[in-house]
């Protein structure tokens, strides 16, 4: 659990699990409990100050995730996925991890459609995490967890040579009260 929303915890190593929920391989994603006011104040802190190495934020209403057709439209959304976007999860698998790719000049370049944005970090931080996904069963939300895993890990660029040169994926998963839904069970097992 993060307690201080800073670049410094952010992009450190290891998992920051809910308490009482232990370690999880989840060493992309970070927990944070504030008020709802307080987190906003410490995304815009965090947007005006930047790791040496860059970073983008990108800000996700769970609230607006609640099915997997309203993750895809906000995730499509705030992160700028491309027209031919599909709108399914091979297609989000995809999109995310084509967004990291760095060697065609930025963040989004490989896209083929923007210059890119100079970062070497993407922090997604998702507000009112409790709510993303409630209306699908326990095996959307595995998908979603899994893609995102993919992308923090780069599993797509695996077997690509060479391999291309990739941002760091960090998610910050926010709860104003401690529950964090589908996310405890993920974390508990």
């Amino acid at each position: 659990m993060i307690n201080d929303l800073n670049w410094d915890a952010i992009l450190a190593p290891g998992v920051q699990a809910p308490p009482g929920r232990g370690r999880s391989a989840m060493h992309w994603a970070h927990f944070v409990t504030l008020p709802n006011v307080q987190f906003t104040a410490a995304l815009e802190r965090l947007s005006h100050q930047p790791p040496a190495d860059g970073a983008h934020l990108a800000v996700i209403d769970g609230s607006k995730c609640q099915s997997d057709r309203e993750l895809f439209d906000e995730f499509a959304r705030q992160l700028e996925f491309p027209s031919y976007f599909g709108y399914n999860w091979g297609a989000f698998d995809e999109c995310l991890s084509d967004l990291l790719v760095l060697d065609d000049g930025g963040l989004g370049a490989a896209f083929g459609d923007r210059a890119g944005v100079a970062a070497s970090t993407l922090l997604i931080a998702i507000k009112c995490t409790k709510a993303v996904l409630v209306r699908e069963n326990r095996h959307e939300f595995g998908k979603f967890i899994s893609a995102l895993q993919a992308a923090a890990n780069g599993e797509l660029f695996k077997y690509v040579r060479p391999r291309p040169r990739v941002a760091r994926l960090r998610v910050v998963l926010h709860s104003d009260d401690q529950e964090f839904g589908h996310f405890n069970e993920m974390v508990a097992e």
